[in-house]
């Protein structure tokens, strides 16, 4: 005989299942901790069988950001390293121009080229498989 649909029995339903998946989720961290620590136990035997003495790599769960160049948000800088950095950058800028002044195209000459040529479309490939 099936039960009735009432609010309590859905509520009781829907408790248990939570329960359950705080459960697996649980047993899942302690097999990947425990599955971490004997790969480095693994690892640490290899060492010793080769004979190098390179410290243990560090098992973590969780990977740090890996931070790229430039300078951190919200750093304060002084007005005059403010100063130097534009100067410095209008420098870049200048030599630049004057390199690149040689190696392009007249604005006009381009137009001509895009009108010969006119334009290509190329299929988007979407993100679907």
């Amino acid at each position: 005989m099936a039960k009735t649909l009432t609010p309590e029995n859905i509520g009781t339903a829907l408790g248990q299942f939570a329960n359950r998946i705080d459960a697996w989720k649980r047993q899942r961290d302690e097999l990947i901790t425990e599955g971490e620590r004997l790969a480095g136990v693994a690892l640490d035997f290899v060492r010793d069988l080769r004979g190098t003495d390179a410290p243990a790599a560090k098992a973590t769960t969780r990977k740090k950001a890996v931070r790229r160049g430039g300078r951190p948000k919200g750093m304060k800088m002084s007005e005059e390293t403010k100063a130097k950095l534009r100067e410095a950058w209008k420098r870049r800028k200048a030599a630049g121009a004057k390199a690149g002044a040689e190696q392009t195209k007249a604005s006009d000459e381009r137009a001509r080229v895009r009108a010969r040529s006119g334009r290509v479309r190329a299929a988007r490939q979407t993100k679907r498989g």
